[in-house]
């Protein structure tokens, strides 16, 4: 007999135990939950929304407040309302980028945090939709680039705005320069505009006799292919007012024409950089004049800055090299008209000569031709020849008040904080020269770089990651 299937006894308390049971439950999730607020609201408070703003005005006579340079904040009239359309606003510091936004005269960019070494850039509209009222910055210019207005080491924890003050420039039929023969780089933007009439009229480059409608021409006469490239690192190149490409003359190369590149960078190759490299092995230079070395490479190095002028010009054999350390400034200066050949290097064998400047390089308003027309190609034509290095600005300086000298250079030029080139053949009312003639000309020197003493030169490695690729027999 098989015995009667019975019920389970019943434990006293069940049902108490069971209710108790989906409270604990309901107990752990309302802990988790308040945990994942405290965490909310424990992120909330450690991220601080921060932000920079201002508004933009017209004032060319705006100054930065204080001596400390772009890390300066700008005072001007807030007058004269601008117009941001096409401006570009942006906000970064190691490892952060933000952009930002414009409405009518006004901006602002947020950013993570109020850090104080915020880079805030305003970049104006380039090419400017304008050229004869295009905006440029009245004040905290990029020395390398007129249209970026640069405020440095900022925090937005710093109480009030951070003003923009522009200027309006006639950009329009401006003087212009050009290379022949080698390559030029900048790490912002490359502008000369060529002036070349798409309709052909007569007085423009295009259609005057002897001048190279091109921002890079030929270094040699008859040479196919031997102009270089323009390069940038962050900017655009702008050889022509309506946006066309001018960078060659087209039956002067048969292979890359109008070739140029961006996002290209170089390595800082300045004042320290060589001087790690030789300056153990200087010697100091005995004077002003050209040194007299029984040995070369002879290295020298020069305190304070340095004057070359008509009473102490400089002339190397095709057998000499030299390389000056420039604890100042280089000054090159003549004689008003007097279109002397100050520094020269004999081509034929090993000659070179560098000029390693921790200041600027100066060319003063008396060193050029008076004729505009000057062939930079011809022989023993450039006024200045070698390879002229400055950790601050090249600069060609203008006389402002007239027409100026065409400034005819060979070599290598090199501006590391800027290059400022400020002459122009113009009259009072009458700008019609500079459409005829480039007012300053750099001639490519391949021989320096083949005469490059060992001792200077360097080997650069860019090591990147690659995608792994599976190569297919």
């Amino acid at each position: 007999m098989l015995p009667e299937k019975s019920s389970p006894p019943s434990r006293p308390g069940g049902k108490l135990h069971q209710v108790s049971s989906t409270l604990v439950l309901m107990v752990k999730k309302l802990l988790a939950f308040l945990s994942m607020i405290f965490l909310f609201v424990l992120s909330v408070e450690t991220i601080t929304a921060a932000g920079f703003g201002g508004g933009i005005f017209d004032d060319e006579n705006a100054q930065p407040v204080g001596f400390e340079g772009t890390d300066s904040r700008c005072t001007g009239s807030t007058n004269l309302d601008v117009s941001g359309v096409g401006f570009k606003i942006k906000a970064t510091r190691p490892g952060e980028e933000s952009f930002g936004n414009v409405i009518g005269n006004t901006y602002s960019v947020q950013v993570e945090g109020n850090y104080s070494n915020y880079s805030v850039l305003i970049n104006l509209p380039y090419p400017p939709p304008d050229p004869a009222n295009a905006w440029q910055c009245a004040c905290n210019a990029n020395p390398l680039d007129s249209y970026q207005c640069v405020f440095t080491n900022q925090s937005p924890a710093t109480p009030g705005p951070i003003n923009v003050f522009v200027k309006r420039a006639n950009v329009q039929n401006n003087a212009w320069w050009q290379v022949r023969g080698g390559n030029v780089f900048s790490k912002h933007n490359v502008q000369s505009l060529i002036p070349v009439s798409l309709t052909n009229t007569p007085g423009y480059c295009n259609t005057t006799i002897g001048c190279l409608p091109a921002l890079i021409g030929s270094g040699e006469q008859n040479v196919v292919d031997s102009p270089g490239f323009a390069f940038s690192t962050e900017g655009v190149i702008y050889t022509h007012e309506t946006g066309g490409n001018f960078i060659h003359e087209p039956n002067q190369r048969d292979s890359s024409d109008q070739g140029f590149a961006t996002d290209t960078t170089l390595p800082t190759e300045n004042y320290a950089f060589f001087y790690k490299k030789m300056g153990q092995k200087t010697t100091p230079l005995p004077s002003s004049q050209k040194p007299v070395a029984e040995n070369y490479p002879a290295i020298y190095q020069h305190a304070g800055s340095l004057t070359i002028g008509a009473a102490n010009q400089w002339h190397l054999a095709a057998n000499e090299q030299l390389i000056v350390f420039i604890e100042g400034d280089l000054i090159i200066d003549d004689q008003p008209r007097a279109e002397n050949r100050l520094i020269t290097v004999a081509q034929g064998d090993r000659g070179f000569l560098a000029f390693i400047v921790q200041g600027s390089v100066i060319i003063t308003p008396n060193v050029g031709y008076t004729d505009v027309n000057t062939d930079p190609i011809l022989p023993n034509t450039p006024l200045v020849e070698g390879v002229f290095i400055a950790d601050n600005t090249l600069r060609v300086q203008s006389w402002q008040t007239s027409p100026d000298l065409k400034f005819i250079g060979a070599g290598t030029f090199v501006g590391w904080t800027g290059v400022d080139l400020q002459r122009s053949f113009a009259e009072p009312g009458d700008n019609s020269t500079n459409n005829i003639a480039p007012t300053e000309t750099f001639v490519f020197r391949p021989d320096f770089m083949a005469n490059t003493p060992n001792i200077m030169k360097s080997a650069h490695f860019n090591i990147r990651e690659v995608q792994p690729q599976i190569l297919v027999p």
